[in-house]
């Protein structure tokens, strides 16, 4: 009976992951025919550059939607103090942690036996940590969100994202991590966007599905004198592992402007 309920579940995480797939199908191919400039440039209400700046630090997690400062579990895996540097210093406003954590995962990981057992489970470490950490710079804790496929992530791209001015939760982008490299060191995005790939890649993502002919899409988003930089850093993770090869396609980029002043004003009074 085990070995039935253990096939069942692993035939509907398989038709989960095809049908994520398939939704998304379309949507990759033309970016891979066009690069994602001009398919960015083809899509309605992109006008990325009047994004309110008053945004919540989020997960990297493509289901954690919404525009947001983007580190791996709100900072959870940077401890306490680094994490709270990095956000004063990002003038964020509010923070959230979510569900199905993979990051807060690995954090739970490294705690000592005594720290596991106080907190019990990574997802409430995830929830304490983050909402400790929002008290301590008195902005808001917006909650532990739900994510709508815990134990599936169904990313097909990942947004390296330096212009700070980028939300890749616009209707027609293929859903994937975000990765903020504007207030985050080079390394710090480096090491964010190995754990993407890893998560993408890996059996909770579309994992072998990533071939040749259908390669993840990485995607550094930034002002124009800055892409060939975000280029070579993110060609330096591809080459990490050799399993990868082949398997993640690096696109040229996608420009973004600098926000303009009177289009913040007007979203601030919305």
């Amino acid at each position: 009976m085990g070995e039935q309920l253990l096939k069942n579940e692993t035939n509907k995480h398989n038709m989960d992951i095809n049908t994520y797939w398939e939704q998304e199908e379309k949507i990759v191919k033309t970016i891979l025919s066009e690069g994602a400039q001009a398919y960015f440039e083809s899509l309605e209400n992109t006008e990325t550059e009047a994004l309110p700046t008053e945004r919540v630090c989020s997960c990297i997690d493509e289901r954690v939607r919404g525009p947001k400062f983007a580190i791996p579990g709100s900072g959870i895996l940077y401890g306490e103090n680094k994490a709270y540097e990095l956000l004063k210093g990002a003038g964020v406003t509010s923070i959230s942690s979510h569900e199905d954590c993979g990051a807060a995962v690995l954090a739970f990981e490294n705690l000592s036996d005594k720290e596991k057992k106080y907190y019990g489970s990574a997802d409430n470490y995830a929830q304490e940590f983050t909402e400790h950490l929002a008290r301590k710079l008195g902005i808001v804790y917006e909650g532990h969100r739900p994510v709508e496929t815990p134990g599936i992530h169904v990313a097909r791209a990942i947004y390296y994202d330096a212009s700070g001015n980028f939300c890749s939760d616009i209707e027609g982008l293929p859903k994937g991590f975000t990765i903020d490299h504007k207030f985050s060191s080079n390394k710090d995005a480096k090491a964010s966007l190995e754990l993407a790939i890893k998560i993408a890649m890996g059996n909770h993502g579309f994992g072998d599905k990533f071939n040749s002919d259908n390669p993840l899409l990485i995607i550094p988003i930034g002002k124009k004198g800055v892409l060939n930089k975000l280029q070579t850093e993110i060609s330096e993770i591809m080459q990490k592992e050799t399993s990868w090869a082949g398997r993640i396609k690096l696109d040229k980029g996608i420009v973004i402007k600098a926000q303009k002043k009177e289009k913040k004003e007007v979203l601030n009074r919305v």
